[in-house]
């Protein structure tokens, strides 16, 4: 789908280093004091693309938290495990996703205040969308408070332009607001050679996949992830999801290629895989009234592809 968050949609996007660019939000000119807190917040879109028609889905999330006792990444491990990519240009396995999460033993000697930030709503391009405050579930009496979210995944948020988070305040923290730009979501995306707006492309068995899309603009320091899962042939038209199985993930500068290599190339003949192509960038800010708060932008586009032999020598 700023990351945080575990969701349907994506993985979480949290406490991932290479790609983070300062911003310094316009505060009341520095009169009024900020609470010693961090705000993250998660805007997560994905566009679905199969048989030439494509849906987007796309997810807002939102935490404002004051710690104590606590270092900072094990309360953020606490409220969600904080998405993990590989070096640049490199390849690692995930597991598929377990059980609830266990908090970290050294969390139990500490708490985690998820503050009431009043009224919270997002304005992008000519959409607004409120965010719902929602209680936190219990974790091992560590947490408390409340949540930001979007009320669905049909949020219509675009891409490519200014976002801007408004708070109306509370009790506790002033009402305070946060501008920044949305990257673009990956376009011009190619598989094997072939553009995905047609048919659903082919990969060989066991061979290297190349990927293309539109590079995006060095200056924003934007990273590109690609998620590859394993799905049954034909899962689609039944309504039938991805298979809970080991994904395979790959990092790589966004540069407009890639090559996924051979030696990842484990699914077998006559099976599909889905590729979700990422393009993540990380934004901090320092709004008046909290210390810190980082916005995780992660817009991805998936597609299917046909697992065949590959052509003889």
């Amino acid at each position: 789908m700023v990351r945080a968050w575990a969701l349907v949609l994506s993985p979480p996007l949290l406490a991932v280093a290479g790609c983070t660019a300062t911003v310094v939000e316009e505060g009341d000119g520095g009169e009024s004091a900020a609470l010693a807190a961090q705000g993250s917040v998660a805007v997560e879109r994905i566009e679905a693309v199969f048989g030439g028609a494509s849906q987007v889905r796309a997810r807002v999330s939102a935490h404002f938290m004051r710690v104590g006792g606590l270092a900072q990444d094990v309360a953020e491990r606490v409220l969600g495990s904080p998405l993990e990519l590989p070096a640049g240009g490199t390849c690692a396995w995930r597991e598929p996703p377990g059980a609830a999460q266990v908090p970290p033993p050294e969390a139990a000697a500490g708490s985690i205040e998820l503050l009431d930030v009043g009224d919270m709503v997002l304005r992008a391009g000519a959409s607004t969308t409120p965010l719902a405050a929602r209680a936190f579930p219990d974790v091992g009496e560590i947490v408390s408070g409340v949540v930001y979210t979007s009320r669905d995944d049909s949020a219509e948020l675009p891409v490519g332009t200014t976002y801007l988070f408004e708070t109306s305040g509370s009790a506790l923290v002033e009402g305070f607001s946060m501008q920044l730009e949305a990257p673009d979501a990956p376009e011009g995306l190619g598989v094997a050679g072939r553009p995905v707006a047609g048919d659903v492309p082919s990969v060989g068995a066991g061979q290297p996949v190349a990927l293309r899309w539109t590079a995006g603009r060095p200056a924003a320091g934007d990273r590109i992830y690609v998620d590859v899962t394993g799905v049954e042939r034909g899962a689609e038209a039944r309504g039938l999801v991805p298979a809970q199985e080991r994904t395979l993930r790959c990092s790589f500068e966004d540069g407009g290629a890639a090559e996924l290599p051979a030696r990842f190339a484990v699914w077998p003949a006559a099976q599909e895989i889905e590729i979700a192509v990422h393009r993540w960038r990380r934004l901090v800010l320092k709004p008046s009234a909290i210390d810190s708060a980082v916005v995780d932008f992660d817009f991805a586009v998936t597609v299917r592809a046909a697992v065949v032999e590959p052509p003889a020598p």
